[in-house]
C-alpha cells in the first residue's frame, strides 16, 4: 500500500480536526437544541453547571482545530471563532475574567488573523483590564490597523508602554 502523499495528510489532519470540533460542539448544541422553548434554553443558559460544561465543550472544541490550525482554511473556523469571540467577551466583561478572556479571544485572533472583532476582543482586554497589558497589545493593534486604517491607534499604545517602562 503506498503511502498518503503530502496533500492528502493535510486534508487528513484537516478533516479529523474538524470533525472533532463538530463533534463536540453538536454534542453540546444538542442539549440546547432539545429545550423545547427558548425560555427552557435561557434556564439551561442560566444554570451554572450547563453554562461551566459549554465553556468547556467550547474550549475542547477550539484545541482541537488549534492543534491542526495550520492546516485549516481560515474561513471553515469562522463559526468557531464567533463563538470563541462570544465567550471570550463573556468572560472580560461578564465574569471579569481577564486571562480567560484573554487566552479565548487570542485563540480566536490565531484560528484567523484577519478576524477584526478577536482583534477588538484582544486589545479591549489587554488596555482595559487589569493588568492593562500594552506590550501584549502592540502586535495586535498593528494587525487591526492593517486590516482596517480608520482604527490605527498604535501610538495610543506605544505611549502607554513608554510609561509602563
Amino acid at each position: 500500500m503506498k503511502p498518503p502523499s503530502y496533500e492528502e495528510s493535510v486534508a487528513a489532519i484537516r478533516a479529523r480536526g474538524v470533525d472533532i470540533a463538530r463533534a463536540i460542539m453538536s454534542d453540546r448544541g444538542m442539549v440546547f437544541r432539545e429545550a423545547p422553548t427558548l425560555a427552557a434554553v435561557r434556564q439551561l443558559w442560566e444554570n451554572d453547571v450547563e453554562r461551566y460544561l459549554a465553556e468547556q465543550d467550547i474550549k475542547a472544541s477550539a484545541a482541537c482545530l488549534m492543534q491542526a490550525h495550520r492546516y485549516l482554511d481560515a474561513a471553515g473556523t469562522d463559526p468557531y471563532c464567533q463563538i470563541l469571540n462570544k465567550s471570550g467577551l463573556d468572560s472580560f466583561y461578564d465574569d471579569h475574567d481577564t486571562e480567560s478572556a484573554l487566552h479565548t479571544l487570542q485563540l480566536s485572533a490565531a484560528l484567523n488573523p484577519a478576524n477584526e472583532e478577536a482583534i477588538k476582543g484582544v486589545l479591549d482586554v489587554c488596555l482595559h483590564g487589569e493588568p492593562i497589558r500594552p506590550d501584549v497589545a502592540l502586535p495586535y493593534m498593528v494587525a487591526l490597523a492593517r486590516i482596517n486604517p480608520k482604527r490605527d491607534e498604535t501610538a495610543y499604545v506605544l505611549k502607554l508602554l513608554e510609561r509602563s517602562r
